[in-house]
């Protein structure tokens, strides 16, 4: 009895640590937002509920609680990248950088693995402790630069000033990581073909 009862509780406990397993290597539903790589122009304008700001062919723009979103798609009609830009979103730089920081960690915790974060400053400009990130950010002096991925997207992160406008910008730029290459051996093909 006892055999059989040690023999249930093994197998519940390899059945819910299989289960958590599986669950840290789901991949989210949608590839952004509600539209997955490879998708028409007019499946993605139905998936989408922003408002709808400008259109051609080969770009939709829409304007959301986040800023403007556009979406890209190939000369075939398939979703391939998408861009969120946000500029001048809060009046503190320091809201930006922790804004930044959340945007990041949400990712990481929907399967993104980071392939690099840096601080890129301008030549002669260092961090200290008058010369705060907040500081040098609000000047202009560096730029925030992450790159991750998952198995079906290419990320970056970039939040910067940009000096001309006194603007302050978040760029979230996707790529399908196969249509990419589909992309790229597609304008291979046409290149030998117009030899």
């Amino acid at each position: 009895m006892r055999f059989f009862i040690l023999l249930i509780s093994f197998g519940l406990l390899f059945n819910v640590s299989s289960n958590l397993y599986s669950q840290e290597k789901v991949q989210p539903k949608y590839d952004i937002r509600k539209a997955n790589w490879g998708m028409t122009k007019d499946e993605v304008k139905k998936s989408e509920s922003a408002q709808l700001m400008n259109e051609d062919f080969t770009t939709v723009q829409y304007n959301t609680d986040l800023g403007s979103l556009y979406y890209y798609f190939t000369v075939e009609d398939k979703l391939f990248s998408a861009k969120f830009v946000q500029e001048d979103f809060y009046q503190d730089t320091d809201e930006y950088i922790n804004h930044y920081e959340r945007i990041k960690s949400a990712f990481l915790g929907k399967s993104y693995v980071v392939k690099s974060c840096e601080e890129k400053w301008k030549k002669g400009k260092v961090k200290t402790a008058t010369n705060t990130l907040a500081n040098a950010l609000f000047h202009g002096d560096v730029r925030l630069n992450c790159v991750m991925q998952n198995q079906k997207t290419y990320l970056e992160m970039l939040l910067y000033k940009d000096v001309s406008n006194q603007k302050t910008i978040l760029i979230i730029k996707y790529e399908s990581i196969s249509m990419h290459i589909y992309e790229k051996e597609r304008k291979e093909k046409e290149l030998i073909d117009n030899l």
